[in-house]
């Protein structure tokens, strides 16, 4: 008798392409039993008799395969491979019959559709188990299955055959290997299952042998939502939660796995989340010194408690400039990357590798060496304010300690073209010297600096210089006394002077900066201005300014003012501020001449040691103020202490504590906390002499991380691209300062 089948499969002929597309998967068996023909000359191969029913009546059954001309048309029920040159069938373990299939074999004959084959072959009546395997010219088995099927004499019998394909290499691809980092996503995960010919497995039908995936992601961020695959087709995702993967910019690897494919034939696939190249472009962020950053996504209250150093940075002296970072710089030597520049008070400035802590390029400038004044260790003054990046020129501007300010081209470390090699002066002489950090209006294409005297010493003279980065000449003065003869009036504050808030949005209308000045020999009047909150236009003059309770002695401000835009019911663009007396103040910047609009805050003691001095942090996110504080309130009914403090930002522009975090020394002298900076819910601070770094719950005050360093921390810490900053004063005698780098 005959037995027909209805099969599609992959022509072996054709392109190569046609040739390589597709496996194939499935194959229906007609069956017809009956009187065996021995000598019906069917065009096959000689059949094997099956020994395992010797005494059962036989019937001749026969097979037909279709392997089809062109992929592009395929068949149906299902698929074969295109590299199949040979059809093997066993009926209850007896030696299997080996059919040739080709255009010149018995029982094969060319088509428009492709080449169609009869294979004959001997089956007991009854239940019988047919072992059937498609293979290639090298006998490799391509795909096979094992099915029992009952053959009734007398009538035809038809049995749905299925192949499995047999797995010998294994692709694993992503088509979104690359999301952005800390953003939770889920990724299709593509598991191309290839027979020994290189030939894509397709279904219907399952794998001979199902392959196992794996994720080395061991930081738990991505989930596969499959452990293995059976079939072709089947549907895997990769579900990322936006965490980092054990460091920011680490990656996972999708692995696969089966019986008898070796690892040499398994590709993996790579899940690397592209990570943040975001900038801290100056001290505290932005130019109102808000010390936040509204980009941050990686390190946030989840990811926090996994802080852990990555790197550290040995300076050659002492440190006290918040560092800032230009995010994808194209370095002359590593590519592109993410660059940190900080300077030290032995007026080396560093180009670092933000990343891995590499050095990328470093200038050794100018000091000044005052023995007579010991803000510094040793009378050395350096760089003690932080740069500022400019990046539409791809600049950075930094000052030494003789105040004279450069441009550097941030990529070479190169003097920016149309830069004076030898920088330009910003100090009126070297009796000065700039404490804070550099302020840019880079709209408007100007650069500000404050300064004040060396330790008071005659003639102690401040104000605030201003330099055009078009084309850059001398420098502009304006002297906080009106005049350079007279005394004090300096600029201390760590982020120099801070420019109007509104300024992003409209720079021509908003262009006006505001400073905190110091004590003088003279009282404030309408030309001179110790002691107090003064704006000035880009003219350099004065057009607001309050001095909210001057006194004879040295209880001024050593800070820089927090601009705050209007937010949460408060309709006013407010200046923030705290002094010596332990007293904060807060200003509407349109009216700063009617004095404080909040009743004065007694956050700490009133005292000249310097420790009540700094500038607070502002988050957009949480409308809420965050306050290093050096002190304990004198006035014990608020219920202040030390620490840092929390103040919420009332409809009416007044201010509220919300929570207190009673951390770190009370009071020591000429030892203050550093400056906070808060990011994604987290509020970062530093606690001065005990050298502990903290990080908060930004929302309720909850501790989530902390670390003890090495030097004292007067340095506001940093936070970008899923690392945070913290720079170390100076450690030993020789009084060197460390940068360091943490992240999950």
């Amino acid at each position: 008798m005959n037995v027909s089948t209805a099969v599609a499969s992959s022509v072996v002929r054709g392109s190569p392409a046609a040739r390589r597309a597709v496996v194939v998967s499935w194959l229906v068996v007609l069956l017809v039993a009956g009187c065996a023909h021995r000598n019906s000359g069917s065009g096959v191969l000689p059949v094997a008799p099956s020994a395992a029913h010797a005494p059962a009546k036989s019937a001749h059954a026969t097979v037909r395969i279709l392997v089809p001309r062109d992929v592009r048309h395929p068949r149906r029920p299902a698929y074969v491979s295109s590299a199949t040159s040979s059809l093997s069938i066993s009926v209850n373990g007896a030696t299997a019959i080996i059919a040739l299939l080709t255009p010149s074999s018995p029982g094969c004959v060319s088509s428009a559709q492709g080449l169609s084959c009869t294979v004959g072959v001997d089956a007991p009546v009854g239940l019988d188990t047919f072992a059937v395997a498609a293979m290639d010219q090298s006998s490799n088995t391509l795909s096979r299955a094992v099915v029992p099927a009952t053959i009734t004499a007398g009538q035809a019998n038809t049995i749905p055959l299925t192949l499995d394909g047999v797995v010998a290499q294994i692709v694993v691809t992503l088509p979104s290997p690359g999301p952005p980092e800390g953003v939770a996503t889920s990724v299709p995960v593509l598991v191309t299952a290839k027979d020994a010919d290189g030939n894509a497995i397709v279904g219907p039908g399952s794998y001979d042998n199902p392959i196992t995936l794996t994720d080395t992601d061991s930081q738990g961020a991505t989930t596969l939502s499959a452990a293995s695959v059976n079939a072709p087709g089947a549907a895997v995702t990769l579900a990322y939660n936006g965490l980092p993967l054990t460091t920011a910019g680490a990656a996972a690897t999708v692995g696969a796995s089966a019986a008898s494919v070796p690892t040499s034939a398994v590709t993996s696939a790579v899940f690397a989340p592209t990570p943040p190249h975001d900038d801290w472009p100056t001290f505290g962020y932005d130019s109102a010194r808000g010390g936040d950053n509204p980009s941050e996504i990686l390190l946030s209250p989840a990811t926090v408690p996994k802080l852990h150093q990555v790197w550290a940075f040995t300076l050659s002296g002492a440190a006290d400039d918040q560092p800032v970072v230009a995010g994808n710089v194209q370095n002359t030597a590593q590519g592109t990357v993410d660059v940190l520049f900080i300077g030290d008070e032995n007026a080396a400035f560093y180009a670092i590798n933000a990343v891995t802590g590499a050095l990328l390029w470093k200038k050794q400038l100018l000091t000044q060496s005052v023995p007579a004044c010991h803000d510094l260790p040793n009378g050395i003054f350096g760089i003690s304010g932080s740069p500022v990046i400019e990046r539409s020129t791809n600049r950075v501007y930094v000052t030494d300690g003789t105040g004279l300010l450069y441009a550097f081209d941030m990529s070479s470390g190169n003097i920016a073209p149309g830069w004076p090699g030898g920088g330009v002066e910003m100090l009126p002489d070297q009796q000065e010297h700039i404490y804070g950090a550099l302020t840019l209006d880079a709209a408007n294409h100007r650069i500000y600096a404050g300064f004040g005297s060396h330790c008071d010493i005659t003639p102690w003279r401040g104000g605030i210089a201003e330099v055009g980065t078009a084309s850059p000449g001398g420098a502009s003065f304006f002297f906080t006394l009106g005049t350079p003869t007279a005394n004090g009036g300096g600029i201390w504050g760590p982020g120099g002077v801070s420019l109007d808030p509104r300024n992003a949005g409209s720079p021509s209308a908003y262009s006006d900066i505001y400073a905190l000045t110091g004590n003088a020999s003279i009282p404030p009047s309408t030309t001179a201005f110790p002691e107090s909150l003064v704006r000035m236009n880009a003219a350099m003059s004065v057009v607001g300014a309050n001095a909210p309770n001057y006194v004879s002695g040295d209880l001024d401000f050593g800070a820089t003012p927090l601009m705050i835009q209007p937010a949460n019911g408060c309709t006013q663009t407010l200046a923030v501020g705290k002094a010596k007396n332990g007293q904060m103040f807060v200003w509407n910047a349109d009216a700063i001449n009617g004095g404080p609009v909040d009743p004065t805050i007694q956050i700490g003691t009133s005292s000249i040691s310097g420790y009540n001095i700094g500038v607070p942090a502002y988050s957009p996110q949480t409308h809420m103020i965050y306050v290093e504080n050096g002190s304990d309130s004198s006035l014990t009914s608020t219920g202040i202490l030390h620490g840092l403090l929390a103040f919420g930002l009332n409809s009416d522009c007044t201010l509220s504590l919300l929570w207190q975090k009673t951390v770190g020394p009370n009071a020591i002298y000429d030892s203050p906390p550093a400056p906070p900076a808060v990011a994604n819910d987290v509020v970062y601070y530093a606690d001065g002499p005990n050298n502990d770094i903290f990080a908060f719950n930004a929302v309720g005050g909850g501790q989530l991380w902390t670390a003890k360093l090495s030097g004292d921390l007067f340095t506001a810490p940093m936070v970008v691209n899923g690392r945070l900053y913290v720079v170390s004063f100076g450690i030993g005698a020789g009084n060197i300062g460390t940068l360091y780098a943490f992240a999950p």
